[in-house]
């Protein structure tokens, strides 16, 4: 892809923590940043809500373009709007060496959303964008993940 930002594309990986069901995990997540670890680690099965609030800058030029967690509906990336919250999963390495797959399934957030997670891992979030256009982003979404039951 043309202008594929490298720095501001790369990930960390960690392992994430997993979550006490009566306690909520927060992060933030960066505009001009793509997947970023929660720092929370789910499980195959249980059910999770995800909840994201604040406004950040999808562009400059011509104008400043500022979105909530929920995207912007007059542009899309890859099929959703700009500025949409999204999740995934990272799955965890098994003692074999081999992994599932994983980071391969994009859930849409938005603002508040629940996923299952088909398997065990560290979630991921971000802001979506195109990867080449990352660099005129600014702000953050603040972002309240919970267990709120099993499948």
């Amino acid at each position: 892809m043309e202008g594929y930002d490298l720095e501001r594309a790369a990930i960390v990986f960690g392992s994430g923590k997993p979550l006490i069901r009566e306690r909520a995990a927060e992060c933030d997540v960066r505009a001009d940043r793509g997947w970023q670890s929660s720092g929370v680690r789910v499980e195959a099965g249980k059910i999770y809500e995800i909840a994201a609030t604040g406004r950040f800058t999808l562009a400059r030029e011509p104008r400043p373009w500022l979105s909530e967690p929920a995207g912007i509906t007059f542009r899309y990336f890859d099929g959703r709007p700009l500025g949409e919250l999204q999740a995934t999963v990272r799955g965890e390495i098994g003692r074999d060496g081999r992994g599932a797959e994983s980071m391969l399934t994009v859930v849409p957030v938005g603002e508040r959303g629940r996923f299952t997670p088909m398997i065990a891992g560290t979630l991921y979030l971000r802001l979506n964008d195109s990867w080449a256009e990352l660099a005129d982003n600014a702000g953050e979404a603040r972002v309240v993940i919970r267990q709120v039951g099993d499948r």
